[in-house]
């Protein structure tokens, strides 16, 4: 170990300073005496300002490359050791900068370091110190009880450690009737029920306790404070045998307990109001952090993303728009935000500013397409209003929309140029050609889905005429629905209904290439013969619309003769519905030449009442 300097101490370096070939020099029992009288002038002669800079910062910071630093100041940021020298100055002045001091001020400073703990728990020096900061303390908590002393009763009030484990906790449990603060951990362990074996029935009165939930249950029960429980356990047996001294000792506690039960409620409202300061606290350095953060994207050119952000959140929290921005990364510390933070979560929130603002460029797209799409159909309704043999058979205005010209004034024509939109759509000479051209695309999708039929030997296609006609029946793969004829099958709701909801409106898919397609029905064929036997027509040249203007006239309805319930249907294409879905082949009846009976109306009631019964009778049937 190297030898103590007198001369060193005299220029108030330590000695762990000393330059390696001085410890060399020391330990070297060959060097001659000349060379020692020579470097200990050389110590001697007084310093270079330099090194005199260099000598004062390696005596303040003990992290100076020649000094070993101590273990308590690892992983300590900044400048350590600067307020070494503060407990050098006088006394009275460094009393007079205390007592401008709150008392969590007080206790904070107490446990920074060993001279200054040891110099505000003098009782004589700091009892007036901690005196007059309780007295500015605004709410006051409740008085300080006699048993413990001012310092404790703010380690009590502002300590942030477990009494029990000594860990820190950000909302440690203050328990005013225990005068502890316990965390979470240490319930179990420091506080008990009087079920347990342990606890004997006649400290009740003498042991504080608090009501909360049992570990590990969800039932609230008296718990009562271990350490004083014991305590009272032992101060009991070492008076046992001296009545008077257990009951002057029972009637001690018990004073103390009734003080601090008496101030509970103020204690609860002082604790309640440091939480509200808390809170506040907390939200005013956010939102410092949070302007400072939103200066800095509008520097960006985000001003109109944050302000619609605000808006949005305005819109759903009722005017608190600031509180409820999104949880972007950085936004919700409490910490001032710095140039070198900046930079770090610059990245992180610009991406997620950049998500918003494609979000929004995405919605005003989709509203601007649905603005239009509603004006077209405005318009499209009044062209067909006066076209009733065109309606059926013209295309859905979603799909409509995306036919040219419409789809290049809808989706191409840019944002203000409205007018060039409505002269699109309110020139009516567009949509014959358009709704012709269409229907055209449909009727040859449709024909090719008929498949080959067979003439004689020879498999050929079908011609168009085709799909006119009642076998031509579809099925659809999304609603099952098994009779869909022309010209229903243009007009299909689900081939127009994307499975995504949010799907981009722009997306353009042709006839029955969607995610619901159209097949054939091949049990069409025999269906619709047996349906259509009934009004007395051919099969093979009857077509849909001469059906459906033998039913417009409302004069007959359709009865199954196979059927035990329900079988009455007002036109042929639900009683198409009914042949595919109810009957097969071989069904009930497949013998008989009649199975659907084309009756007047005039029978309908009577029909009606037929139905009534059979209906009742089969429900009773399965029900047996």
């Amino acid at each position: 170990m190297p030898r103590t300097s007198s001369r060193l101490k005299a220029k108030n370096r330590p000695d762990d300073l000393a330059q390696p070939s001085d410890l060399s020099s020391m330990e070297n029992s060959s060097s001659t005496g000349a060379e020692q009288a020579q470097k200990k002038r050389k110590v001697s002669a007084p310093a270079k300002p330099e090194e005199q800079k260099t000598t004062v910062e390696a005596s303040v910071h003990p992290n100076h490359e020649t000094s070993k630093m101590p273990k308590v100041w690892k992983g300590v940021k900044g400048k350590r050791g600067l307020l070494k020298k503060l407990v050098d100055m006088p006394c009275d002045i460094l009393l007079e900068i205390f007592g401008h001091l709150t008392v969590s001020d007080l206790h904070t400073l107490a446990a920074s370091a060993k001279a200054l703990r040891a110099m505000l728990l003098n009782r004589s020096l700091s009892y007036m110190l901690w005196k007059n900061a309780f007295a500015r303390l605004a709410p006051a908590p409740p008085p300080c009880p006699e048993e413990i002393s001012l310092p404790q009763y703010a380690s009590f009030l502002y300590s942030r450690h477990c009494f029990t484990c000594n860990s820190k906790v950000a909302d440690p449990l203050r328990i005013w009737e225990c005068l502890s603060v316990v965390c979470k951990g240490c319930l179990s362990t420091e506080f008990m029920t009087q079920a347990q074996g342990e606890f004997q029935a006649g400290f009740v009165e003498i042991t504080p306790r608090r009501h909360g939930k049992c570990p590990g249950t969800s039932i609230y029960k008296w718990q009562y404070f271990c350490p004083t429980y014991r305590k009272h356990v032992a101060v009991m047996e070492n008076l046992k045998g001296k009545s008077e001294e257990q009951l002057a000792y029972v009637n001690q506690e018990r004073a103390k307990l009734e003080y601090r039960r008496q101030h509970q409620a103020l204690f609860n409202i002082w604790a309640s109001a440091q939480y509200r300061a808390k809170v506040n606290d907390q939200k005013a350095r956010r939102d410092v952090r949070e302007n400072a953060i939103v200066e800095k994207l509008k520097e960006l050119g985000y001003g109109d993303v944050l302000r619609r952000l605000e808006q949005r959140y305005a819109n759903v929290y009722c005017g608190r728009s600031r509180e409820k921005l999104p949880l972007l990364k950085g936004f919700i510390s409490v910490k001032p935000l710095t140039d070198k933070e900046w930079d770090k979560i610059r990245p992180q929130v610009v991406e997620v500013i950049e998500k918003a603002k494609q979000g929004y460029v995405q919605a005003d797209r989709k509203n601007l397409i649905l603005t239009r799409t509603e004006l077209l159909k405005e318009a499209y309704d009044r062209y067909l209003k006066g076209k009733p043999d065109v309606a059926p058979c013209s295309p859905p205005v979603r799909r409509l929309a995306k036919l040219e010209p419409f789809r290049t004034a809808i989706y191409d024509t840019p944002t203000g140029q409205d007018d060039a939109v409505l002269a699109v759509i309110e020139n009516f000479d567009n949509y014959q050609p358009v709704i012709d051209s269409w229907k055209t695309h449909a009727d040859e999708v449709l024909r090719k889905l008929m498949g080959t039929r067979y003439v004689g030997s020879d498999q050929v296609e079908h011609v168009l005429a085709d799909i006119y006609r009642p076998r031509a029946a579809f099925k659809c793969t999304r609603c099952n629905k098994s009779a869909i004829c022309y010209p229903e099958a243009l007009t299909h709701p689900c081939l127009y209904a994307p499975d995504v909801p949010q799907t981009d409106p722009n997306v353009k898919w042709d006839f029955n290439e969607g995610p619901s397609k159209l097949e054939r029905n091949w049990r069409a064929w025999s269906a619709a013969r047996e349906v259509t036997n009934a009004y007395g027509v051919d099969f093979e040249a009857v077509t849909c619309k001469e059906l459906d203007d033998a039913d417009a006239d409302g004069s007959s309805i359709l009865e199954c003769t196979r059927c035990q319930r329900s079988w009455l249907h007002e036109t042929w294409r639900k009683a198409l519905s009914h042949e595919l879905s109810i009957h097969t082949p071989d069904s009930l009846g497949y013998l008989t030449d009649e199975k659907w009976r084309r009756q007047p109306v005039g029978k309908l009631p009577e029909l009606q009442a037929k139905e009534r019964i059979s209906i009742a009778e089969y429900a009773d049937y399965y029900s047996l």
